[in-house]
């Protein structure tokens, strides 16, 4: 069988910098930026005091992942095309293809909500990204004196999201792109250009709750359990 690599903001409309919502920064405002891309950091990092339930659209052909999120025990289930990967306190679990017919199951790993390249491209979930993963991207704009940032507010899934809209970013990894951050913290919404490869992801649902299964080894499917056997 295939080697598996083990891995795995709301933005505050500030008024002193924007003025009314829907308002811009110029690209010369690097401090303005600074502080609007850090309000938007810790808005998503408090997210990660949650749990909840959340479906994204993937790409824009009707293809959804749903990613789970537990606090207390802290975990984290992906579920995406073709397959599901779970990390938990006590394993990591790769199960493939969609209707899991076959589950890996191999030592815990640290949760993380931005799954490796590796469970991406396995899992059908290569267009999905993470709001760490687009913080990051706005990071860089932010730091790039030719980048005109500006921002809007709108709902999506029936959440209140605010959106930051970066173009002319030269410095950066992603140069230009729209992305939405709801007041919970999650991606509202992505769309631009990385490495050349058009990029869409978009909120379709969130629930606070969650459901306890989606973190379980499935019955009635084959189990490679790869972790170290208790010594005796």
């Amino acid at each position: 069988m295939r080697a598996r690599a083990t891995v795995f903001s709301a933005l505050f409309t500030v008024v002193g910098l924007l003025g009314a919502c829907g308002g811009s920064s110029g690209g010369s405002d690097i401090t303005g930026h600074s502080r609007l891309i850090d309000e938007l950091a810790e808005q998503v990092d408090n997210a990660g005091d949650r749990a909840y339930t959340a479906e994204y659209l993937l790409g824009g052909e009707g293809e959804i992942a749903t990613i789970a999120r537990q606090a207390t025990p802290e975990q984290v289930a992906f579920l995406f095309p073709d397959g599901r990967y779970v990390v938990t306190a006590d394993y990591e679990m790769w199960c493939t293809p969609a209707e899991e017919t076959e589950c890996v199951v191999h030592p815990a790993s640290e949760p993380t909500l931005s799954p490796p390249g590796g469970v991406l491209e396995e899992l059908g979930g290569e267009q999905f990204l993470s709001a760490q993963t687009v913080i990051g991207w706005l990071t860089e704009a932010g730091a790039s004196s030719s980048a005109n940032i500006t921002s809007k507010t709108r709902t999506i899934a029936g959440e209140h999201a605010t959106c930051i809209t970066v173009a002319g970013a030269e410095t950066a990894r992603v140069t230009d792109f729209e992305a939405c951050v709801t007041d919970a913290g999650l991606l509202g919404s992505f769309t631009g250009s990385v490495d050349g490869q058009p990029r869409s992801v978009v909120l379709k649902s969130v629930s606070a709750t969650v459901e306890p299964e989606l973190f379980e080894i499935p019955e009635d499917v084959v189990v490679i359990d790869e972790r170290p056997s208790p010594s005796t």
